[in-house]
């Protein structure tokens, strides 16, 4: 017989297993008892708001690490007092969040020494700001299969995972994705290895010191629209470009190591020789510096640097580019490549004109006339003073001109103190004067000078800096009457041509008629009728080409090489057309007369020398103009 007590024993059990298992189905199921069942292929491992996550729990490879956020950047607390790289604090949570089970193995089928799911293994645990675990595991080895994404069509790695929370370490789980490099070397690379954390958008001013001297670039507003100037040594206006590249790799620098301060000896160095560059933000009193110091030695890869924002870190720049693919770093930014001076970061154009705002030009050559360029308004195309009388102008000697000033770069900055004695740069006699007048009376003018070596200088009238000149600068500028010509080789009116002669090299001549009022055309090819044959078509579009030939550019009268490639042209046309006298009464048929040569008998020829009759000066001819003159006129449209 049992006894009352066991009875009641039993009694008292079957009371709290049930109590158990009734409190376990009020929560939904019955993991509690009998464990979870394990996460299904193709399901996330964890789910949380990622915005929860305030603290960063790591240990492997030797190394421990503690990283909190603390007013919205990521902290390394161990086993340093530094800056963690949010980059990586992103990487992990992202990818507790995104990595995708592929399979589940049960921990007593797997054998975990032998897959190296021991001391190498990194613990994760992610934290809320109240200590409460978001997330924990295991991350092992990777696995030596690949996930093929169904959507992409894409391979992944997988690695070895096992939870850490109470009641799901029953199964290892093999994962998508791989954050080990993260973890590599002590975890270091969790230290932030850029000294600047900035927001380019916000940057209010760069102090830049160096063996080139002092400079300092700044802004009025974090508008978009506000420039970047450079404001002392000098006030100048700066080359966006340069800027632009300036502030790129500043946020990009990082270096190839970061070390503790107490483990390295700084180079000692004059306080001339430690460079610095300081950057402040809108709203902002105070300015975060980084110090660079010499180079160990001349051949150095690296030179040290703090910064003051980050006391304990010390960090190793690169001094130049490597080579490529040198150590995995090519992609680098070295100090070598900073635009760190003024002459690098400053405006190398002459100036900024506006057409629209430009009355006068004058255009002086030592040893030639003045080109005077005007215009009544700022709509109006403006006039060039030829043979004493204003005439249209050649818009494209405009446009060249314009385009020297406010788009060709100089070469360098000479000097920003040039003296008394201009000698060397050309600019005590200088060759050539160009000066802007605009509708307000406003005037600027600028001197250009050839120095002894060949060397184009030129300087602003009222400053002492003086520039060097590429070449093509020069040849952009039109000191030549004749080069400020129009462009419209003549004035004839299609009611007017009646006649049409044309010769091809090796071709007998081609007679045309045109009737303006009855659109109708004639043609004639050694004395034969070949009216039929003509396209009337073909022939409309060579009459509008000849009645709106322009020059592409007029060449100088005694230039040799038009000379000697006109004296055998390959083509040829005279234009037969009826003249009216001032009262309206027939004066007879005038012949003007077009000869035009290729500069050379290669077939990839594309410049073309032309002359017309009573015309001292001969001219270029575009390559497709010269093509429709030469058109075959006959056979069907």
């Amino acid at each position: 017989m049992r006894s009352i007590s066991f009875t009641i024993f039993l009694l008292l059990l079957a009371v709290v297993s049930g109590g158990m298992v009734a409190m376990r189905v009020s929560e939904g199921n019955l993991h509690r008892i009998f464990g979870p069942p394990p996460t299904g292929a193709g399901d996330r491992l964890y789910d949380f708001d990622p915005a929860l996550a305030s603290s960063i729990v790591l240990s492997g490879n030797g190394a421990n690490a503690h990283c909190v956020l603390r007013h919205g950047r990521w902290q390394v607390i161990t086993p340093w007092q530094d800056r963690m790289d949010p980059v990586f604090a992103k990487a992990i949570i992202a990818f507790t969040l995104g990595t995708r089970v592929v399979d589940a193995i049960p921990r007593d089928e797997f054998d975990e020494e032998k897959k190296a799911f021991s001391n190498s293994a990194i613990r994760v645990r992610i934290e809320d700001s109240n200590g409460k675990a978001l997330a924990k595991y295991i991350l092992g080895p990777l696995t030596a299969v690949t996930h093929l994404d169904p959507e992409t069509g894409e391979e992944h790695p997988t690695v070895f995972l096992r939870p850490r929370e109470s009641g799901r370490n029953d199964y290892v789980y093999a994962c998508t994705g791989d954050i080990h490099p993260i973890f590599k070397d002590g975890l270091r690379y969790l230290r932030d290895h850029r000294p600047f954390y900035f927001d380019p958008r916000l940057l209010q001013s760069i102090r830049i010191r160096n063996a080139e001297g002092g400079l300092t670039l700044s802004r009025q507003s974090p508008d978009s629209t506000s420039p970047w100037r450079i404001t002392k040594p000098l006030e100048l206006g700066t080359d966006r470009a340069a800027v632009r590249q300036l502030l790129e790799n500043l946020y990009l620098l990082r270096a190839k190591n970061v070390l503790n301060r107490a483990e390295v000896t700084l180079p000692s160095a004059g306080e001339g020789d430690v460079e610095s560059i300081a950057l402040r933000h809108f709203g902002e009193t105070g300015e975060r510096t980084l110090q660079i110091f010499p180079p160990a030695t001349p051949e150095a890869e690296t030179q040290y640097a703090i910064v003051d924002d980050r006391p304990d870190a010390v960090f190793e720049l690169l001094r130049r580019p490597l080579a490529a693919g040198a150590n995995g770093q090519d992609d680098m930014v070295s100090l070598a490549v900073l635009p760190d001076t003024v002459n690098q970061l400053r405006d190398k154009t002459l100036a900024h004109i506006l057409i629209t705002a430009v009355k006068t030009i004058r255009i002086l050559p030592s040893t030639g006339t003045e080109i005077f360029i005007g215009r009544e308004t700022p709509r109006d195309g403006g006039l060039v003073r030829l043979n004493g009388e204003m005439q249209p102008l050649n818009p494209y000697a405009l446009q060249n001109l314009i385009k020297a000033f406010t788009q060709i770069p100089v070469t360098a900055f000479v000097t920003d103190a040039a003296g008394d004695d201009l000698s060397p740069y050309g600019l005590d006699r200088p060759a050539l004067t160009v000066s802007f007048a605009s509708f307000g009376d406003e005037e600027i003018a600028f001197l250009f000078g050839l120095s002894r070596d060949g060397t184009w200088h030129v300087m602003r009238g009222g400053t002492t800096t003086v520039a060097k000149l590429d070449d093509q600068f020069i040849r952009e500028i039109a000191v030549k009457p004749w080069q400020w010509r129009q462009t419209a080789l003549w004035s004839i009116a299609a009611v007017d041509l009646k006649t049409i002669e044309r010769t091809i090299e090796g071709q007998p001549t081609l007679a045309l008629t045109h009737d303006f009022l009855s659109e109708s055309w004639s043609a004639s090819e050694n004395g034969q009728d070949r009216s039929s044959e003509l396209s009337t078509a073909r022939a409309n579009r060579l009459l509008a080409v000849l009645l709106d030939l322009n020059v592409q550019e007029w060449l100088a009268a005694d230039d040799s090489q038009a000379a000697a490639a006109l004296a055998n042209p390959a083509l040829r046309f005279s234009l037969g057309i009826d003249v009216v006298d001032d009262e309206g009464e027939d004066a007879g048929r005038q012949w003007r007369h077009l000869a035009i040569a290729p500069a050379s008998d290669s077939p990839a020829n594309r410049l073309f020398y032309a002359r017309i009759d009573g015309e001292p000066h001969p001219f270029l001819l575009g390559h497709g103009t010269v093509y429709q003159l030469a058109v075959d006129l006959f056979g069907d449209d």
